[in-house]
């Protein structure tokens, strides 16, 4: 049995508590808490105060590069054979893996001390203590290909999508009302315009609605308080701005018949647990949206111009600098116009989008985004990194 340190950057992402639950075969994970996160706890383990506090020093200071310097005095648990760095480099001599989001995620959320420090990052990289760098989709390797000097990283590269388990229900459909279902951030209300698609999502409805009288939009996420005020004068729509006990949005994810996510950051988990309950998913062609949902099959893929991409802080997949201040963008006309269509067709379609969503819950049991095929690929990873 071999013994995998997980070693986040801040906060222990769910996709990594999970990982540590479900283990490949051969491995066990452990997870420890240094200093600065105990002196922290209450503050780095609260989702929205954690995310406000990131935001706001990375624009001063590159958080997860000096996270990563500090690792440096920092002894990892006796006994393990790799280390899962979550987002950030390890610069103790030591084998070690690295999983990414995106490119500059490195430094932190700034572009800026990513070019700052790219030749330390690519030599870092580079180094025979470095075995893998793992993407959570293409468009991830691709941000790192095209950002840094890719020789001597190239075949470390390997993409492991995530994943969520499989539902134990029977899918109930509703014959009446059909139910398009919004699921966003709870924590993070400053996201939700921008780069969760909230304004595309209430312009997009604001025009269905108008042609359906049996349809209801469900928002299940944190609201800027001058949006809840818009989101209440509308009709046909029901917001739920808190936290839901997990039978509760259970019980909102079997009811619903559509899941309307037009994202412009891909939500990886939000679409595996759409298409998890049988809701085939409209969303936008923004950064890796169509690697998770295939257009036509699982759901449908609406048209979006790149050069027009949310950036993650200042950064976008390109690596040219796109800055904006959040909530003053304006909308493109012709991608609301084509999500309303499009959603308008899955509407009036019940057997079209009964049959997207058996396809999303197969692949999520079954096919690509399953527990089974990640579980393959992250023992081949690990296998490879430890040999």
């Amino acid at each position: 049995m071999k013994t995998v340190f997980v070693e986040p950057a801040g906060k222990l992402h769910s996709a990594y508590k999970q990982m540590m639950e479900y283990p490949p075969e051969g491995y066990t994970f452990i997870s420890t808490q240094g200093v600065i996160e105990k002196a922290t706890l209450g503050i780095l383990y609260n989702q929205a105060i954690y995310h406000l506090i990131a935001e706001r020093l990375a624009k001063s200071v590159p958080l997860h590069y000096i996270r990563s310097y500090m690792g440096k005095f920092r002894k990892p648990p006796k006994n393990i054979d790799l280390t899962y760095a979550c987002g950030h480099l390890d610069f103790r001599k030591e084998p070690w893996v690295v999983e990414l989001e995106w490119a500059p995620q490195l430094t932190g959320f700034s572009m800026r001390y990513f070019q700052k420090f790219r030749k330390t990052i690519e030599r870092v990289l580079k180094s025979d203590y470095c075995k893998k760098i793992i993407c959570m989709s293409e468009l991830t390797c691709q941000t790192i290909i095209n950002n840094l000097d890719a020789d001597g990283i190239e075949h470390k590269i390997v993409t492991l999508y995530r994943t969520v388990q499989p539902k134990q229900f029977v899918k109930q459909y509703n014959d009446g009302k059909v139910t398009l279902l919004f699921i966003g951030s709870i924590n993070i209300p400053e996201q939700f315009e921008d780069e969760k698609g909230g304004k595309e999502l209430l312009e997009a409805f604001e025009i269905i609605s108008r042609n359906y009288d049996n349809i209801e939009l469900v928002i299940r996420s944190d609201i800027p308080p001058k949006v809840k005020e818009r989101i209440l004068r509308m009709k046909k729509v029901r917001l739920i701005d808190h936290i839901l006990p997990w039978s509760e949005l259970e019980r909102e994810f079997q009811s619903a018949d559509i899941a309307l996510l037009p994202a412009h950051h891909t939500p990886s988990l939000a679409f595996l647990d759409a298409m998890s309950y049988e809701l085939p998913v409209v969303t936008i062609d923004s950064w890796a949206n169509a690697e998770i949902v295939k257009d036509g099959k699982t759901g449908i893929v609406t048209s979006y111009p790149q050069e027009q991409l949310i950036p993650v802080s200042d950064f976008v997949p390109s690596g040219r600098v796109h800055p904006i201040k959040r909530g003053s963008r304006s909308t493109n006309p012709e991608v609301v116009r084509e999500l309303a269509d499009k959603t308008s067709r899955l509407i009036e379609d019940r057997e079209l989008r009964r049959k997207m969503g058996k396809n999303g819950r197969q692949e999520v049991e079954h096919g690509r985004f399953s527990m089974e095929k990640r579980q393959e690929r992250l023992k081949q990873i690990l296998d490879e990194a430890t040999a």
